[in-house]
């Protein structure tokens, strides 16, 4: 695995710019191994105190190797483009409410691979 990052900092702004490829092999004889090129663009903006929100667009290119009951291997590939927009509150120092919104495009060689995803996430993330 190996990953690339660029960031820049001001006093209310953070831009980030990732690239990365993992790869997993998994402990079988047969695949299937993955390999994941990508891509991520992070803004993230101060907007009030201990309010901040957070703009992510990730681009991925995905390789997995399928293999059938007889032991023949394909090659398989789809592509998942992410964007996401969240709210983020820091109500305390261990408890920080967040308010998301994503859409996830994921389109690869199979019919079956080709399908878009809307959520929205009311989430709350509690330290100890």
């Amino acid at each position: 695995n190996a990953a690339l990052a660029l960031i820049a900092e001001g006093a209310r702004t953070r831009v980030s710019l990732r690239g990365y490829r993992n790869e997993r092999d998994y402990l079988r004889v047969l695949p299937p191994d993955e390999t994941t090129l990508g891509v991520q663009l992070r803004l993230v903006r101060d907007l009030a105190a201990n309010v901040y929100g957070e703009l992510s667009l990730r681009y991925d290119d995905v390789e997995q190797g399928v293999a059938d009951p007889l032991g023949s291997v394909d090659v398989n590939s789809f592509q998942d483009q992410e964007y996401l927009l969240r709210l983020t509150y820091e109500a305390w120092t261990n408890l920080t409410p967040s308010l998301e919104a994503g859409f996830l495009q994921r389109t690869g060689e199979d019919f079956g691979q080709n399908y878009d995803g809307y959520w929205f996430a009311l989430r709350a993330r509690y330290t100890f």
